[in-house]
């Protein structure tokens, strides 16, 4: 189970959302097809396991997808995005474990308003997914 596995796991639920149109497994420096979703890791934290001296235990995460679509009419644009908020939700929790590369998706919290990438100004939703993972053996 690594950070790597459960962004490229989710960018592929994303995928099969019908209508995201762009999930690549990084990010990339300009998108050509919209809608899009960006996945990658925020932040983490791993404590030393006190029962089993001199290794960690779980690792625990923020993973944040952003959900982009260009802003044009913004009525219509957040219409738009809002429609697929519930189908990316209900893909995470019909698979709370991203296949085997997570111990379990804790929390889904999100944001919707405007955004960018890049250049481009967008509208969208920002994902923050709190994860658990293994440390990877070495």
């Amino acid at each position: 189970m690594d950070v790597t596995s459960a962004v490229e796991y989710i960018q592929d639920l994303a995928l099969t959302i019908t209508g995201i149109r762009t999930a690549p497994d990084e990010p990339p420096g300009s998108i050509a097809q919209w809608p899009a979703l960006i996945t990658y890791e925020r932040n983490g934290s791993v404590r030393l396991d006190a029962m089993h001296s001199g290794t960690w235990g779980a690792q625990h995460g923020t993973i944040v997808s952003e959900l982009h679509v260009p802003r044009k009419d913004l009525p219509r644009d957040v219409r738009t995005v809002m429609s697929y908020r519930e189908s990316f939700l209900r893909k995470l929790q019909n698979d709370p474990g991203l296949g085997t590369t997570a111990m379990i998706v804790r929390e889904v919290r999100w944001l919707i308003g405007p955004m960018n990438w890049g250049e481009m100004e967008t509208v969208g939703y920002r994902f923050e997914i709190e994860i658990d993972l293994e440390l990877s053996p070495s």
